[in-house]
């Protein structure tokens, strides 16, 4: 009987505090037969709106839907960016989470900005703050700083300078920070970027990086501007491990319908050369020409064309009977990988009066490195020859032996190796001239096709005139004429292989569009007959005054074709001067086309330095609004390129949605888009 008793006494103590506290407590009953505890099922509380609207927790409180059918509904802190379950006991637990240190501790810190009506004077301070947060914020990810620093750094402004009211009003942490840079600035650059395009042509571009097991993808956009020439812009970065057709056609076009771009303003798709970009059944080209056929427009491949360069030269050299390829790979990795072998060269370079260089590592998918490590390899020669024929020929590697001659050879004896590397030198000093001006960050399409008829006339000209080279020429006179002619057959078929993948790779046909694009290179006159072809190359809309526009553009050309600008600016400053409605729709359709996949690559290199071993925590939204910010900002005239941070303040100040940028900076709806979605 004690024990029923006691049973009893505690079920109706459950029941009280369940009561007073509206907690399921789980409930034990007693049979009146048996001795059995049965527990009734535990109630899952519902969130409720009403709970937002309380003046303790409107600040801070958010509703946050979730994929688990179990707790379907959590509760968002925006203070202590966390979530939190509330089915077991509703509102005690969002008092409870109120109450933690924690919680309070950030609480206390937080200013109170929201609703709070101030003077005038009061007014022009917290835009002063919000203004230095904000390009504090631009300084710290435009130099690749942590959101770490952002803490110590406030507190050091705050002693140096505390007399400022201003500088001693920030309360920039780096969690603030953070969402200054993702919810505020990120977004207003791919903004202005929207409205700057307007009504322009456009052409997207992506390409695929990996960092460690991740694989990250720009979407990035080219056009040009009346007012700047020709700009580029960032419009998303994300991680996704899938890379083929259809999933980066897809995310190409959910991009395009996301911005609402329009679609008979597309020109072309910018990528590499690889298959899944430009294939011809299922690639991401394709898909997009499918996507795009109810526009009754061509959409142009924009192919990097620096590719095609680096390709011809590797399809020459590969099966030549000296690897060169190997050779330097194998002679760095003797000097980068022994610490002894590093030391004893430093003693011949000293023998020699040679300066002694680091070696530069070869990477084969690299387009310059071949040229330049070789390039290191020759002006250090005779250490590195002495060298590894002191060491013999059992202690060498056979590739590397090869080039040195035989047992008898000495530094001073010429090898036919020695002819190989030369020349392959000579090669790709040309085509590395070549690539870097294809490269250029201001190049146009309508300049490609003089750079590769350039390049391929002169691989002609060497060959018919079976030169390789000055220094080439200057080891073949100590050959044997056996060893002269082996190396002479050789060489002429590399020409002859270089010559023949330029021809299969690279449009040369004289009404392609990349032979009549040069017709804007302001080199020569425009010819009348020429550009009307291209005109309906671009599908371009022109009239009858296109005549007498090329005629005084011609009369004109001398004034500025010599200024030293770029061609898209220099286009710009006539067409702004010298209204010509026709030409200007042909140079916009004309530059949007890239021609080189670059500007994608100069992201993934700003991305290596954004995630390292030190900050390897970033979320991939604020990876993509660090990039954003950083590259969408450089298309921005008003910024002088050497004092941007200097100059960002009063940018921003000047815009006219200054008040919002402010007021989105104060308030706590920065803080917002950190729910799980």
């Amino acid at each position: 009987m004690a024990t029923n008793k006691k049973k009893i006494t505690n079920y109706f103590n459950a029941q009280s505090t369940q009561s007073d506290n509206d907690s399921p407590t789980p409930v034990t009953k007693v049979s009146s037969k048996k001795n059995i505890e049965v527990k009734q099922k535990q109630r899952n509380y519902m969130f409720k709106e009403e709970w937002l609207e309380m003046p303790d927790f409107k600040p801070w409180l958010v509703k946050q839907p979730t994929n688990d059918k179990e707790n379907p509904i959590k509760a968002y802190c925006r203070f202590c960016l966390c979530s939190f379950s509330i089915k077991s006991n509703g509102l005690n637990q969002i008092k409870q989470h109120a109450s933690t240190d924690k919680h309070l501790k950030i609480e206390a810190q937080r200013p109170k900005t929201d609703g709070v009506p101030f003077d005038e004077k009061q007014i022009n301070l917290n835009q002063k703050r919000a203004l230095c947060e904000a390009t504090l914020v631009f300084h710290n990810v435009k130099h690749n700083q942590s959101y770490l620093s952002m803490d110590c750094l406030v507190k050091v402004l705050k002693t140096v300078a505390d007399d400022s009211k201003t500088i001693n009003a920030i309360l920039l942490g780096r969690t603030k920070a953070r969402m200054i840079c993702k919810n505020v600035l990120a977004p207003l650059t791919v903004k202005d970027l929207i409205g700057n395009l307007g009504e322009n042509p456009y052409s997207l571009g992506t390409d695929a990086s990996n960092k460690g097991a991740a694989k990250y993808w720009p979407v990035v956009i080219r056009y040009f501007d009346l007012n700047k020439g020709t700009k580029h812009g960032v419009l998303r970065f994300f991680q996704d491990h899938n890379e083929n057709s259809e999933t980066i056609s897809t995310n190409l076009i959910d991009t395009i319908e996301t911005y609402k771009l329009q679609n008979n303003r597309m020109m072309s798709y910018n990528g590499d050369n690889a298959p899944v970009n430009f294939g011809v059944n299922k690639s991401v080209y394709v898909h997009l020409q499918n996507y795009f056929k109810s526009t009754q427009k061509p959409i142009f491949k924009g192919n990097c064309y620096a590719h095609i360069l680096h390709n011809a030269c590797k399809n020459g050299i590969k099966l030549m009977t000296y690897d060169v390829e190997t050779f330097v790979l194998s002679t760095v990795s003797e000097f980068k990988n022994y610490s002894g072998a590093t030391a004893e060269l430093r003693k011949f370079c000293e023998d020699f009066d040679v300066e002694n260089t680091s070696l530069v590592k070869h990477i084969s998918v690299r387009f310059l490195s071949l040229g330049y490590s070789l390039e290191k390899i020759l002006k250090m020669w005779q250490p590195i020859k002495s060298y590894f024929l002191s060491q013999g020929k059992d202690n060498v590697k056979t590739i590397i032996w090869k080039f040195l001659g035989d047992d008898e050879s000495s530094v001073d004896t010429s090898t036919v190796g020695e002819a190989f590397l030369y020349f392959v030198h000579s090669i790709s000093s040309l085509i590395n001239k070549a690539i870097l001006y294809v490269e250029g960050d201001s190049v146009e399409i309508s300049e490609i096709y003089d750079t590769f008829d350039s390049l391929r006339k002169e691989f002609i000209d060497r060959k018919s005139k079976k030169f390789f080279g000055m220094e080439t020429r200057k080891v073949l006179k100590e050959l044997t004429p056996y060893e002269s002619n082996k190396f002479t057959k050789e060489a002429l078929q590399i020409y002859e292989k270089i010559i023949d993948y330029l021809n299969k790779w690279f449009p040369f046909e004289k009404n392609g569009l990349l032979f009549l694009a040069g017709q804007v290179n302001l080199q020569k006159e425009i010819e009348f007959s020429e550009l009307i072809k291209l005109a309906e190359l671009l599908s371009v809309d022109i009239d009858d005054d296109l005549l007498s526009e090329i005629r005084f553009f011609n009369s004109k050309r001398s004034e500025f074709s010599t200024e030293n600008i770029s061609l898209s600016k220099k286009w710009s400053k006539f067409l702004k001067n010298v209204p010509s409605p026709n030409l200007q729709r042909l140079i916009q359709h004309l530059f949007t086309i890239p021609p080189n996949n670059c500007y994608c690559e100069r992201i993934f290199s700003s991305m290596n330095r954004l995630i390292t071993d030190d900050r390897n925590k970033l979320s991939d939204k604020a990876i993509e609004a660090e990039l954003l910010l950083k590259f969408n900002f450089e298309t921005t005239d008003e910024l002088d390129m050497e004092n941007q941070c200097l100059n960002f303040f009063n940018y921003i100040q000047n815009r006219p949605a200054f008040k919002t940028i402010v007021k989105d900076i104060l308030s706590n709806s920065k803080y917002d888009d950190n729910l799980e979605k």
